[in-house]
């Protein structure tokens, strides 16, 4: 098995069965908790103040759809946020305090300060603060409706304070429009003035611009450049492409200048028609030249006919190369010379654009700028003849009181069955919690579980706690606690499977601190050996002598000290029991210094005499963490187990009794742990033995 499959088999675990188990172990615990926190809860939410909750419903909206389009001004805008508006209004404090005075809530008992300097004086600040807290506004969905909640200890109070905040909001909303409407009739007539004099101003300005610039159709116009434009930048194009063309060919036929072969190369030249025409005629006159070659000599008058003929185009030939070569050159010169005079006609052209689109932008400005006034002077004298409607006849708003509150007749708060059903639902829920935390930050066997997990070393078994109590016997009685005896055979299987493939004959077994409980255990295993194999038990620990009262050992028998002193012979100091293949070597007389005789290499070389006629050699050792007498012994072992007793030892301890073996490089073969809480049912624990 290898060892992550080890740990896998290790590793801690709380199943739904462990739960369940733990649920039922602890039920009485769980129940009495529960049942405490249900008394307190109770007494609690019986004993709470009763609140009463009155609701009134209001309609916030304006008939009109129109509004006062001034600066920090606005009527009848029926958009979600004048709702909210008017929310956070009727919160305020100055508004509370109007209904606080109204309804004279400062003089009632529930609203006087209980706390602090005025204590039990009325005071209408703090009386507005407990208003504020207990006040709720709600809009309903899809609505320009508000819902008007308030909660009081007097159902009484509670109604009047839900009714009396649409009245007040109302009346105050009412003044505010009429201020509002002679303060807004009063600026809107002085700015109609000033927008009407802004408007006669910009006409003037835009009529003199057009004058001075003499503007009919600007638009027209900078169309017309714009055409201009294009047309001369189209022909500057072609002008430019013809004139790349020709740049190339006007170069060549003046470097050629006069050669009539080289000229002929130009295509310009080569494809003209005349030059064409002329070639087939000397090629036809240069063919007759050589028919008539063949017959006549040179002097025959046939031959210098012929001859004189073909000179004469030749003649005609180089006269046309040198008018196609002149007539190209001049082509060539008066593209060059309209290129730079459309450049010209095009900068004039853009000038006069950029001109006209100045004086369009400047003239866009200020038609822009009378419509502007001429709008804004409407709107203003429509607003104008709109004020002074509503100020003479003031302004219908569709505020109204859709349901009043009326007195409740119980209590909202507190729900005395629903807090008791909820009480005693979390009761049980925080009293299993509570037992369950506990259970696990108290479990120390899941803790060392883990930091062996951490220290990568192997669980071989968990000891269970043994039945009876008293004297302890070396001997289990299987009879009388089966498991425990169970879990023994269990470990000797384990230790037997380990130490099979590898050489480990002789064993230590060693405890982090002194227990009466790992000491019965090493001598429970020893004889657990003994029943199988010739097995030879020493008892190295020369400290205490613990081991020996507990396996009966009577007080004078010889052993280890006697043996190494040379005063008796070894088969005198073994102690063998009827029935059993197991020998023992006690400890032997009391010493001061027990490393004389554990330190030296006689002891060492004694275990490794006996190797050869024992199958099974198991030491015990004083505790690994009270003294060095055991790492001194584990230096003869081919393996050492560290037992653990479970309710004496620490984690520490086992911790640090680990590293000071793994620090002294010693093999560990494995932990076993003691004293393990089995459950009450014997056969759980049972199911859980495992050989690993």
């Amino acid at each position: 098995m290898t060892p992550n499959e080890h740990h896998e088999i290790q590793e801690p675990s709380f199943d739904l069965s462990d739960l369940f188990a733990f649920l039922w172990a602890k039920k009485i615990r769980i129940a009495v908790t529960a049942i405490l926190i249900i008394v307190l809860g109770g007494y609690y939410v019986t004993n709470k103040p009763k609140l009463y909750n009155s609701r009134a419903i209001l309609l916030l909206s304006d008939e009109s759809s129109t509004s006062i389009g001034l600066p920090n001004v606005s009527f009848g805008s029926s958009d979600t946020s004048q709702l909210d508006t008017h929310i956070e209004f009727i919160r305020s404090r100055q508004f509370l305090k109007t209904v606080v005075t109204n309804l004279q809530l400062h003089l009632e008992p529930e609203f006087r300060p209980r706390v602090g300097e005025g204590f039990g004086d009325p005071s209408i600040e703090h009386t507005v603060g407990i208003v504020r807290q207990n006040l709720s506004l709600s809009k309903l969905s899809n609505t320009d409706m508000l819902r008007v909640s308030y909660v009081s200890k007097d159902p009484k109070v509670s109604m009047e304070v839900a009714n009396a905040v649409g009245p007040a909001f109302f009346e105050f909303q009412t003044k505010r429009r009429r201020e509002l409407a002679d303060t807004a009739s009063q600026r809107l007539d002085s700015q109609v003035s000033d927008i009407q004099d802004n408007l006669i101003d910009s006409e003037k300005r835009l009529q003199g611009f057009l004058e001075s610039n003499e503007l009919v159709d600007i638009r027209s116009q900078i169309q017309l450049i714009q055409s201009e434009i294009s047309a001369l930048l189209r022909e500057k194009l072609i002008n430019g492409q013809t004139l790349a063309q020709l740049t190339p060919t006007v170069a060549q036929t003046d470097k050629h200048k006069g050669d009539r072969e080289k000229l002929l190369q130009i295509p310009e030249i080569l494809n003209n028609r005349l030059i064409s025409d002329l070639r087939r005629q000397i090629l036809l006159a240069e063919q007759e030249l050589v028919e008539v070659s063949k017959r006549y000599k040179e002097k025959h008058h046939r031959h210098i006919s012929v001859k004189s003929s073909l000179d004469n185009l030749y003649q005609e030939l180089d006269d046309l190369l040198v008018q196609l070569s002149s007539s190209l050159k001049q082509e060539f010169d008066a593209l060059k010379a309209r290129q730079k005079q459309l450049q010209l006609q095009i900068v004039g052209a853009r000038d006069k654009h950029n001109q006209f689109g100045r004086l369009e932008v400047e003239l866009t400005r200020l038609q822009r700028e009378v419509e502007s006034n001429q709008k804004l002077y409407e709107a203003f004298l429509s607003r104008l003849q709109e004020t002074e409607v509503l100020r003479d006849s003031g302004q219908q708003s569709n505020y109204a009181i859709v349901d009043y509150a009326t007195m409740p007749v119980g209590p909202f708060k507190p729900n005395v069955p629903l807090f008791l059903v909820m009480i005693t639902v979390l009761s049980f829920v925080l009293s299993t919690g509570f037992w369950l935390l506990l259970h696990l930050v108290s479990d120390k066997q899941t803790r060392i579980k883990q930091h062996l997990k951490n220290l990568q070393v192997p669980l071989l078994a968990e000891i269970p706690k043994t039945v009876k109590k008293g004297k302890v016997s070396a001997t289990p009685d299987i009879g009388a606690d089966f498991t425990y005896s169970e879990a023994i055979r269990s470990l000797r299987t384990t230790i037997s499977l380990r130490t099979s493939h590898q050489k480990g004959q002789v064993i230590v077994l060693m405890s982090p601190d002194q227990s009466t409980s790992c000491t019965k255990l090493k001598n429970n295993l020893a004889e657990s050996f003994g029943k199988l194999e010739d097995a030879l038990y020493i008892d190295a620990d020369l400290r205490e002598k613990v081991s020996k009262k507990m396996l009966n050992i009577p007080e004078d028998h010889p052993g280890i000290t006697n043996f190494l002193e040379k005063k008796a012979k070894f088969g005198k100091c073994l102690y063998r029991r009827k029935n059993s293949r197991l020998a023992i070597l006690p400890s032997g007389e009391a010493t001061s210094d027990p490393l004389v005789y554990l330190g030296n290499s006689t002891f060492s070389l004694m275990v490794e005499k006996l190797t050869p006629v024992y199958q099974r050699i198991i030491i015990n050792t004083p505790p690994v963490n009270n003294y060095s007498d055991a790492l001194v012994i584990a230096n003869s072992a081919d393996a050492v187990i560290v037992v653990c007793d479970l309710e004496k030892d620490g984690c520490e301890g086992l911790v640090e009794s680990v590293q000071r073996l793994k620090e002294a490089d010693i093999p560990i073969l494995g932990v076993v742990m003691t004293n393990v809480s089995r459950p009450r049912d014997g056969a759980g624990f049972r199911d859980k033995l495992k050989v690993v």
